[in-house]
């Protein structure tokens, strides 16, 4: 509403001229630094403010004022954008405790209406302004209409069940699979499965049932047609089991604090990209700084042999407080990239009420230019926010190892007074579990720093000389590493004695990455053989924005090819599991290998240009066996670059790309058949569930059809191939024989019954029962496929 904004500017202004008051010189300090220590003067000064700032609630009085004084009836709403508008005034006059003759104003007839017309967002809105607009006689209303409510979501938002048990609402919904992206292949949509989409459709129903029935505690739900696998999946995220009402907020309240911050910290925003850039490039720079005088510490530290006091005398506490500072209170982005009545910016761009807000075009158009902006501010985030973790936990590093490691005396040097010293820094403020875990914040922050150059480059080196920007982001690249590889050896051997600690912690790291890659090496020649070869092809190549460890798979027969990767998963299972240290090899994977990448080739070549892409992290993540599960075999396209770097051919066969075809409308098939098996979880339906969902398989029918129509029309392609071939060409092409065995297999798996009569129509149980055999028919199409591949490449010479 216009007048609450109004009264927050009035509220903003007054709030800025007391602090102003309060805290001279602080700027943008009273906005962070309030919940860390103050000096006994801030503190002083900051109660005195408080006990005469106004009370909250008082930024509304002249709104609840106004309100009050309406007696005349509004027009009524004709529009969306009216009855939107007209939710929100009766919330807050409800918020405010403001006296309307609502049921006088707004007639049934006119509400009745709307529960049938109006857009289910705005409806949701509507029922819940009318909650507290309404208040007593809102709750006779809704039990009169709760059916039409729940009819009327039901029906759009595709949920076939509503279960209402007095305290919580559970939604039983389908998830659409055409609205997958139709681009990407059947494995990568399985992969997708866990990840944001599913919430969010999750998450979107629970906020509309919670404003449109608004008087349950709990709001459940439950998505169908997504598990699309007969086994597990890793993560359901459409099965919320219950989000209470309160962690459901409201937009309209929301929506005052985002505002207030928004034009809060407006005088504190840079006036423009160049001055951003430059705070940014600033800040790097002196972050820069301070790791480099860490490091020439820790170079002092190990060279002695008695303890030396790292900060405040190698290290200046100034600076690392001034760092800590400037981490805390990194740059916001300038004026232009924002809108001026702070509706939009980079710390609430995707707050709930967000949604109402881009309605207006300006504020549209920011929001989506801050969109371009998120990959930046997402690196940037994790750069910024793990440094900061750094430099908080190197503290009570730098204050507790150098007297465990170096400043005890021999007949002291034990575990009992190691103990006792533990105890007493703990009581003083230290937290020596948070030593280790500074190790793996300074990793995340080097693991980003490739992206974040990246972005940056992208978004503001236009604003920045070139040849400053290189040798800083050359600098972060190196420093970072090297201060790595000190401080982990502080952390973890604090007793150790180094002339050149900076080459000697570097040499101790590389030796272990050494002795690894060695091992594999080893290992991969140990299971290879004259037809099957393994080889590590590349530890620099990126996947995206990650590098990965590129091992081959080169075999004469596809077969063998595919069926070795099992062995090969257990021989790298093994070798890391060498290094008993798990920090360490932990932090091994992480610097240099978070992925391994295997590549299948036949004969020196790729069969379709995909690879598995497996995170070494989960591969280890058992230390007694190999424990992958099916999401983590998924095999993915290589990306452009990648190929192109590596030098990666591809077999450009056309009689392959029948094989090719065969496989991709088998899965298909099967992914519309397996969607509709995870069906057969829904409860207990009734009339207009059966209804919803029937209308939904109807509408699968068309492009399943089509599907088993290609799979069919391929499966003759093939077998005319077969025919041409006399019997006494057979032996010569035994592996093309088994791939005819296999289609037949795949033909009797990809009927959906024994009198299939060109369409496909049977009930839910025998849609069940087809999904289940084209499951194992996917993998006779994939048999099938090898067993093709395998005899057109016969007659390729196998290069060893």
């Amino acid at each position: 509403m216009e007048l609450v904004y109004s009264l927050l500017l009035l509220y903003l202004t007054f709030v800025r001229n007391a602090i102003a008051d309060a805290t001279p010189g602080w700027g943008r300090l009273w906005l962070s630094e309030l919940g860390h220590t103050l000096p006994p003067e801030g503190r002083r000064r900051i109660e005195a403010f408080q006990s005469r700032q106004t009370d909250k609630k008082r930024v509304f009085v002249r709104a609840e004022t106004w309100l009050s004084s309406r007696t005349q009836k509004p027009t009524a709403p004709s529009s969306d954008v009216d009855w939107s508008g007209m939710a929100e005034t009766i919330f807050w006059i409800g918020h405010f405790g403001v006296s309307w003759p609502l049921a006088e104003w707004l007639s049934n007839y006119e509400i009745d209406r709307a529960i049938d017309a109006l857009p289910i967002e705005i409806l949701a809105d509507l029922m819940l302004g009318m909650s507290c607009g309404y208040q007593d006689g809102f709750s006779s209303w809704l039990e009169t209409n709760r059916s039409r409510l729940m009819n009327r979501f039901r029906q759009e938002t595709q949920t076939v069940a509503l279960e209402d048990d007095g305290e919580k609402l559970t939604a039983h919904f389908i998830v659409d699979i055409q609205q997958q992206n139709g681009s990407q292949s059947e494995d990568e949509q399985e992969a997708e499965t866990t990840k944001n989409r599913l919430h969010e459709e999750a998450v979107q129903r629970c906020g509309i049932l919670r404003r449109l029935l608004p008087d349950r505690e709990l709001y459940a739900c439950q998505g169908y047609g997504h598990r699309v696998w007969s086994g597990e999946i890793p993560f359901d995220e459409t099965q919320k089991t219950g989000i209470p009402k309160s962690y459901l907020p409201i937009s309209w309240l929301l929506s005052v604090n985002s505002t207030f911050r928004g034009l809060a910290v407006q005088p504190f925003r840079p006036k423009t990209w160049q001055e951003y850039t430059h705070l940014i490039f600033n800040l790097r720079q002196a972050l820069l700084q301070a790791l480099k005088q860490l490091e020439q510490g820790l170079e002092v530290y190990f060279r002695h042999s008695k303890n030396v006091q790292l900060i405040g005398k190698l290290i200046d506490s100034e600076r690392w407080d001034y760092c800590q500072h400037i981490l805390r209170n990194k740059p916001l982005l300038p004026h232009c990239a924002v809108d001026e009545w702070g509706f939009v910016d980079e710390l609430g761009s995707d707050s709930p009420s967000q949604k109402g807000k881009e309605k207006l075009s300006v504020v549209s158009k920011r929001s989506l230019f801050l969109k371009l902006y998120k990959p930046f501010l997402t690196d940037w985030g994790t750069y910024t926010n793990t440094l900061y973790n750094f430099f908080d936990q190197a503290i009570h590093a730098m204050a507790l190892n150098p007297v465990l490691g170096k400043g005890l005396k021999p007949e002291q040097n034990n575990e009992a007074t190691k103990n006792q010293i533990i105890e007493i820094a703990k009581q003083k403020g230290i937290q020596p579990h948070v030593i280790r875990i500074s190790n793996f914040n300074l990793a995340n922050t080097i693991q980003v720093l490739p992206k974040l150059h990246k972005n940056f480059r992208q978004l503001l080196a236009q604003f920045i000389n070139d040849n400053e920007l290189e040798s800083l982001d050359g600098q972060e690249q190196v420093v970072y590493r090297r201060v790595w590889n000190l401080w982990y050896l502080f952390t973890s051997q604090p007793d150790l004695r180094l002339q050149n600690a900076v080459q000697e912690s570097a040499n101790r790291f590389e030796h272990t990455k050494k002795r690894i890659r060695n091992n594999l090496k080893k290992e991969l020649r140990s299971i290879s053989s004259e037809s099957l070869r393994f080889q590590i092809v590349s530890e620099d190549t990126l996947w995206g924005d990650e590098r990965g460890l590129w091992i081959k798979i080169d075999g004469e027969n596809p077969i063998d090819v595919y069926n070795s990767l099992e062995s090969l998963l257990t021989a790298i299972h093994q070798v890391f599991l060498e290094l008993k240290n798990k920090d360490l090899r932990h932090h091994v994977i992480d610097l240099n290998w978070p992925f391994v990448v295997i590549i299948p080739l036949v004969k020196g070549k790729s069969l379709n240009a995909t690879a598995w892409r497996i995170s070494l992290t989960v591969l280890l993540s058992n230390d007694e066996q190999l424990e992958l599960k099916w999401w983590n075999l998924v095999s993915h396209p290589i990306p452009p670059d990648a190929l192109n770097e590596l030098g990666l051919m591809i077999w450009a066969q056309p009689r392959l790309e029948v094989a090719n075809k065969l496989v991709a409308s088998v899965s298909q098939l099967s992914l519309f058949a397996a969607h509709i098996r995870d069906f057969a979880k829904l409860p207990d339906l009734d009339e207009q569930g059966k209804k919803e969902l029937q209308q939904y398989i109807q509408r699968l029918v068309s492009p399943m059809n089509e599907a088993l129509q290609l799979v069919l029309d391929t499966e003759v392609e093939i077998g005319n191939c077969f025919i041409e071939l006399s019997p006494s060409d057979y032996e010569k092409h035994p592996n093309f024989v088994e791939a005819i065995k296999a289609l037949k297999a795949l033909h009797e798996r990809v009927l959906p019954t024994s009198d299939f009569q060109g369409q496909v129509s049977m009930d839910l149980e025998g849609m069940v029962e087809w999904a289940n055999r084209l499951e194992t028919g996917k993998q006779y199409a994939f048999f099938a496929y090898l067993f093709w591949a395998s005899d057109i490449l016969s007659i390729v010479p196998f290069s060893k």
